[in-house]
Parts: structure tokens; sequence; C-alpha cells
């Protein structure tokens, strides 16, 4: 069914839609099922969580009953740790219905009276959106600071902050003769469709097409996980036009697909590390681990120079790409010498083995030398990320990349790479070594960047 602003929306016994939601919730908390718990209720108003883990609890509480002497004088307490679990309070009004919701509970506090038969339960968390159903059939959402302003309630926004017996009850009231819902729930899929819209789509291919209409979605797509399908749909416009079409097939699917929540404006670097993930699976089976890098880097770069990739690339057309892409970045990108801006790593000095790769030319031959990428670290380099030192250490040549970061105004040095050839792990005596003189030189550093910091702030 389709609501239109100004319709008075009623079921058979004439009942606005924002009542006969009311009710339909309401009835779900008060079912009995394991789990909901009613904290505090009244005639248009109630509160009532639902615990993942009340079996646990029950559990607890007979155990402390079991344990504690009949003749008792005082009352107990008990903190139990759960699984993320969800609250809500139900506020009826004559012209709205508001669900408010709260941040996920991990914790319940359970209060034992002096009899064995009573307790009550506390659940603690924090208030967060409250949804707004009205007789017309709108449905609004509210920041949690309530600054006035109201959004289309999404999908994202039932599947996010309301228990599953909720958000069934909503979705079947909305969705019509959709079946979407049910899709989107099994994946816990936080699509950002309204959910006043959910009955104009009526399966995932139907959903999923209308979000990338430019993707020839199979039949097959409605057998498909909707977190999998999302990340295709972001990924197909950056591989080889005729390979699109292996997406779907068997070889080329993820066996799990990483963790991300839907959102336009993160649709390259969900479908950048999709195609990641599709290389190192079909690629990675066969070689070190090591070669994970290449697989990031090669993705990276062709992205940054908008060149088609290769899905079907074995481990050796990756590495000759990456060195061909890498070369024409440093080109593209940079002739003059590199500037290092104002942080801690500008004074890092390290002993004489440690040569700084602080030029293009520099960066360039130590990438022909170690058949890496480390000509397209420039950028980061310029930005004040990091810094690029070559060493022969151990009899081993490697590339050391070195960063920064900054916990509780203290400065440390932090070591993320210190790799061979083909991006190979060093030993672990070199990589220790390499710690121990960052550490040691970092400390020296930070001491610089201070007094320079000082000093400019007093000529302020």
């Amino acid at each position: 069914m389709t609501y239109k602003a100004g319709d008075q929306v009623r079921d058979e016994f004439n009942v606005p839609i924002h009542k006969l939601i009311f009710q339909k919730i309401k009835k779900t908390c008060e079912s009995g099922k394991p789990g909901w718990i009613i904290l505090d209720e009244n005639k248009n108003e109630f509160t009532s969580c639902f615990i993942e883990d009340f079996d646990l609890i029950e559990k607890y509480l007979g155990f402390a009953n079991s344990h504690i002497p009949s003749n008792r004088k005082q009352s107990h307490s008990i903190s139990v740790g759960i699984r993320p679990s969800k609250m809500i309070t139900l506020t009826f009004g004559g012209n709205y219905l508001a669900i408010k919701t709260y941040k996920d509970i991990d914790s319940v506090h359970l209060s034992l009276s002096l009899s064995k038969d009573e307790y009550t339960i506390k659940c603690y968390g924090s208030k967060d959106i409250t949804i707004l159903i009205y007789p017309d059939g709108a449905v609004m959402t509210a920041r949690p600071n309530f600054d006035r302003k109201y959004y289309p309630t999404t999908v994202k926004n039932v599947i996010q902050k309301l228990p599953s017996d909720v958000q069934k009850a909503l979705f079947e009231e909305f969705a019509g003769n959709s079946l979407l819902y049910k899709d989107f729930m099994t994946d816990k899929f936080l699509a950002t469709m309204r959910l006043t819209d959910l009955d104009k789509k009526f399966n995932k291919l139907d959903y999923f097409q209308s979000a990338f209409p430019d993707v020839a979605f199979p039949k097959t797509a409605n057998k498909m996980n909707c977190y999998e399908l999302y990340a295709i749909g972001c990924a197909e416009k950056y591989i080889e036009p005729e390979q699109t079409g292996l997406l779907f097939e068997k070889d080329y699917r993820i066996d799990k697909v990483q963790d991300f929540t839907p959102s336009k404006r993160r649709c390259k670097e969900i479908g950048k590390n999709y195609i990641k993930s599709i290389l190192k699976q079909k690629v990675t089976e066969e070689v070190l681990y090591e070669f994970d890098f290449f697989i990031d880097d090669y993705v990276e770069m062709a992205m940054e120079l908008k060149e088609k990739i290769d899905i079907k690339a074995g481990k050796k057309k990756i590495r000759k790409l990456h060195d061909k892409y890498a070369e024409r970045l440093l080109k593209k990108k940079h002739r003059g010498k590199i500037k290092i801006p104002e942080t801690p790593l500008k004074y890092l000095k390290l002993p004489k083995e440690f040569i700084l790769l602080d030029a293009p030319g520099a960066l360039c031959q130590e990438q022909k030398r170690q058949h890496n990428c480390v000509s397209s670290y420039i950028g980061r380099i310029e930005k004040g990320s990091c810094i690029i030192y070559s060493a022969d250490i151990n009899g081993e040549h490697v590339t050391i990349e070195i960063r920064y970061r900054k916990t509780r105004g203290k400065y440390t040095f932090i070591v993320p790479q210190c790799l061979k050839m083909w991006n190979e792990c060093c030993s672990e005596e070199t990589l220790k070594y390499v710690k121990e003189q960052v550490k040691e030189a970092g400390e020296q550093a930070v001491k610089k960047y201070e007094r320079k910091i000082e000093r400019k702030a007093k000529n302020q």
C-alpha cells in the first residue's frame, strides 16, 4: 500500500495507522516471548527491552537465589554482561506515535529483593534517535539531540535501532506485497531507502537494479547476499567492461564480504576493497602472504590513474602492471624535490646505514630495485603522513615506512612496513633492530619538534 500525505490510513476496524502500529508493537512486547521485558508501563506509554541473552540472566538469577541464605537481611545486586540488546519507549499521542530508541545495551543490572521470587532489572542505555509515525502514514526520524530537524525514516534506521520483532511489525505494515524487507532482515542490510518506499520494490533484483542502473544484475541476484550485491554495484565501473559478468560467477564470488555500511559517498572505497578481495582470494592461494601488498598497491594505483582493473590477472601480470603504474604516477605527479612538512617526522635522524629517500629519483631507484610501489608514496610524504628510508641490515636490503601518531599529547613513531624485494617480510631480527633505532631517534626528534613549536608560538 502507498500512503499519501493527508490520508487517514485505517484498517478494517477503522483504526489510524499510528495507533494500529502502537497496538501491534505493544502486543509483541507483552507476548511473553523469551527475552522481552516490560520495564515501565502506563496507558499511552511503556518502555520495553529485548535481551538477547535472557536465558543467561535466568541462570544467574537461579544461581544467586540458590546460594543466598533464606534468613538473609539485605538485598543483593548482580551485573550481567550480555550481547548487545535493544530497548525502546513507545509514546502514543492523538496525532503521532513516538518510538524512542537507545544505544545498544551490553549489561543488565539485577537487584534481588529479600524474596527469592522478586527482582528488578535495570538496563542502561543513553537515548538515540526517535522514530515518529503519523496518522497519514508519514514516518520521520529525529536525531538524539532533537535539533528540531526531521528526516524520512530509512530501512537502516529500523534495522539498526529496533529489536527484530518490532522491525517486522513496521515492515509488514509498510511493505504491502513486497517481500524485500525479509531479505533486508535476513542479511541485516542497512539500506538507505525510505521505509515508506518499501512497497515500490518487490525483491533484491528490483532494488539493486534501481540503485545501480548501469549494472546488469542477473536473476540469480535474488539468491545472493545484499552486501555482496551492493559491493558488486560499487565495483563494476572500475573493472574491465568485458569482465563485469564474472562478478556473479562462482569463481569470482567472495567467501565473506568485508563489513561496511552502504553509502553512495563511500561507493568508491567499497568497490575498491571488494576488487582487492577478489584478487587476493584468487591469487594468494598459490603465493606468499606478502603478495597482498602488491594487490593493494595495484588496485590503488589503477584507480588513481583511472585505468580499468583486470580481475583475471595472475601474479605475473599484477607485478608488471604494478611497476608500470608506479612509474607513470611518479612522472605524472612529481618532478622536483620532495618537501617534508613541519611534523616530528622532519626531525627524525637515523644512523648512517639508513638512507632517507627524499627525492623522486631516489624513490624511483628504490622501486626498481625492490619491485615495490614506493614512488607512489610521494603524496603521503608531502602531506606529512610518512617518510621512507632504505637500509642494508643483516644482509637484507629493506624499504622502511615510518609514521608517527599522537596519543594523549604524546608523540610516538611506528614502523608499519619494513620489507625486502617483492614486498616480502624481513627477518624478525632486522625488524627489531629497525624499531629500536626508530624509537631511540624518535625521542630526540620529538624534543626538537616541540622546541621548534614553542619558539614559533613565542614569536607570534
